[in-house]
């Protein structure tokens, strides 16, 4: 949320700081709590260089991060899948002769295979879903 607001404040040339909340504790212990002082504590600290900043990488930076948080959680739902097939597998006692079940032979093998109704929804589903690799 806070992005945006800073991102658009930077674009103006408008010099800005990001207060870690966590380390300005004195407003959050205040016993009277209003936006206007809030802002007016904040701005005190402030003065008398108080306020512990937080880091605020480049928006390209920060673009690579989420684009390598988003590859990482496509891998964990691979794997999940993965292990989902491997469970069936166990399941049904069926071995595989095969050193990548979830290759292009390992699928069809996979597809052939005699399972209930419902555990072949799902791992038709699993094996279409991990296999792209």
């Amino acid at each position: 949320m806070w992005i945006r607001i800073h991102d658009t404040l930077e674009e103006n040339v408008i010099d800005t700081m990001l207060a870690n909340p966590n380390k300005t504790k004195i407003i959050a212990e205040a016993k009277i709590k209003s936006d206007k002082l809030d802002a007016r504590i904040l701005a005190d600290l402030l003065r008398a260089d108080l306020v512990y900043e937080s880091y605020v990488p480049t928006k390209e930076f920060r673009e690579n991060r989420s684009l390598v948080r988003y590859r990482i959680s496509l891998v964990r739902n691979r794997t999940m899948h993965e292990n989902k097939v491997h469970s069936f597998l166990d399941k049904y006692d069926y071995k595989s002769e095969l050193t990548d079940v979830f290759g292009k032979s390992g699928i069809i093998w996979v597809k052939t295979l005699d399972v209930s109704n419902i555990d072949r929804l799902i791992m038709n589903t699993t094996c279409r879903i991990s296999t792209c690799r």
